[in-house]
């Protein structure tokens, strides 16, 4: 009986890491679906921002030409300004890209995780049904077998009405 016990016990406390570790999946799966709300939501911020840097680097090429037909010396120093503002935008435009490909990377690596994760779940899950089929479903069986064995055993023992020894005699002889 205390083997059996232990043996629920166990059982029990399978079900509840069990429980546990779907618990974390979800958890898991919660977390990364965040993460991958504030990548769209990153992404969806930075492409205006994109657009009003190439609408910003188109308007001042448009007045840099204006301002080189009027004075040459100013055209110079306007220049260097416009080539310093063009790199700033290029080196925010590949960093802005570079976060963009770092957020994928992330989310990707996160979902292959999330999809190991979850496969050695199942594996978990499957090997803890066969151990509980097979340690205590199984007792459980040959307890009950055992049980109605028993039962049956005592009714023939206390059967009310018994057959006298005649009867069986003759039942024996038609039946050889």
């Amino acid at each position: 009986m205390e083997h059996f016990l232990f043996e629920l016990t166990v059982a029990v406390l399978a079900l509840v890491a069990l429980a546990a570790n779907v618990i974390m999946l979800w958890r898991i799966f919660a977390v990364l679906r965040a993460l991958t709300r504030t990548a769209e939501a990153t992404r969806q911020r930075i492409e205006p921002i994109l657009q009003e840097t190439q609408d910003l680097l188109r308007e001042t090429r448009e007045a840099l030409s204006v301002v080189l037909a009027r004075t040459q010396a100013s055209v110079n120093a306007l220049t260097t300004a416009a080539e310093e503002i063009t790199d700033m935008a290029r080196e925010q435009a590949i960093e802005v890209r570079a976060l963009g490909r770092d957020s994928v990377l992330a989310a990707r690596n996160q979902v292959e995780r999330l999809d190991e994760l979850v496969a050695r779940a199942v594996a978990r899950v499957d090997y803890t049904v066969a151990t509980i089929q097979k340690q205590v479903l199984e007792p459980v069986h040959e307890l009950h077998c055992l049980r109605v064995a028993v039962r049956r055993a005592l009714q023939v023992l206390f059967a009310r009405k018994r057959r006298d020894i005649d009867q069986v005699y003759q039942e024996e002889e038609l039946f050889i």
